[in-house]
């Protein structure tokens, strides 16, 4: 690539939450819903370590967007980083209201994080730059990453979502994603400003990432969408726990679309396409941002 390719890690280094595999391998129905299963730490450190060794052997930039109680961690460790973003995100919500009571959800954490590393990148690198975006408690295979990152070539606007759920067409997922600097920053300005003016599209990030690309897409920032191949799905370890021991249940990712593109209709009612989803899918980011 002619490009500079950068992958940019965000999030706690202490990360609060669980996977949906570790609570069907190890809790209870009842336990599963305890608040202190929801809040059980993985330390990202050693994780962090690894993906910025790794990628940078495979030509990858490396910028972290961390948060401000980490600052001492990512200072003393500052050589694992090519940009470094620290911010303070005590003032931003981490819970909302769903049925009268309040849940976690770091939605805007999430995209606060992505926003401020983005805008560095593009400072940095320019518009044209490739970026990976990761969450800091997951790891992923370079290879299979870099085999449709090659895609962005001479594509902008182009964006590379992780896979598409037939059963939930509303829902895309938020745990990585694959876009120009100038594309990626857009859609992550967007979904702070209407987050933080209490107009988000929706309790779920994975519903509001939806329709940001859809919006973006009428605004001719975003050009076309396409998703990752299963290989990268594959190799993904969340929060310490490889995602291939999730196929003991069965047909785990069968309703899962990989490696082709999606089309979303530029002239689609928004309003009218939310409206469908009253009761809200409860699809909230109760992870790290």
């Amino acid at each position: 690539m002619s490009v500079e390719k950068v992958i940019l890690l965000h999030g706690p280094v202490d990360s609060p939450g669980t996977s949906p595999i570790a609570q069907n391998l190890y809790f209870s129905d009842r336990e599963m819903r305890a608040e202190k299963n929801w809040n059980h730490m993985f330390v990202c450190d050693e994780n962090i370590r690894a993906l910025s060794y790794v990628f940078r052997q495979y030509g990858f930039k490396i910028a972290y967007s961390g948060w401000n109680e980490d600052r001492a961690w990512l200072e003393e460790h500052r050589d694992l980083f090519d940009y470094l973003v620290i911010s303070d995100q005590s003032t931003l919500r981490a819970y909302s209201t769903y049925k009268g009571e309040m849940i976690g959800n770091r939605k805007e954490k999430l995209y606060f994080s992505c926003l401020q590393g983005l805008k560095t990148i593009r400072d940095e690198l320019g518009d044209d730059a490739l970026v990976f975006r990761l969450r800091s408690d997951i790891a992923v295979d370079p290879r299979a990453v870099i085999d449709d990152m090659v895609r962005l070539l001479n594509r902008p606007g182009l964006l590379i979502g992780e896979y598409f759920d037939t059963r939930r067409p509303f829902s895309a997922p938020d745990f990585m994603l694959l876009g120009h600097a100038n594309t990626l920053t857009a859609i992550y300005d967007h979904l702070y400003t209407i987050s933080a003016a209490d107009k988000s599209y929706h309790l779920s990030s994975h519903v509001d990432h939806t329709f940001t690309y859809l919006q973006l897409m009428k605004n001719g920032t975003v050009s076309s969408i396409e998703l990752m191949k299963k290989r990268v799905f594959d190799s993904v370890v969340w929060r310490g726990i490889p995602r291939y021991l999730s196929y003991v249940f069965p047909n785990y990712s069968e309703e899962l679309y990989f490696g082709g593109g999606m089309v979303m209709d530029k002239d689609a009612d928004i309003d009218a396409m939310l409206a469908l989803l009253e009761p809200p899918e409860m699809h909230t980011n109760n992870a790290p941002g």
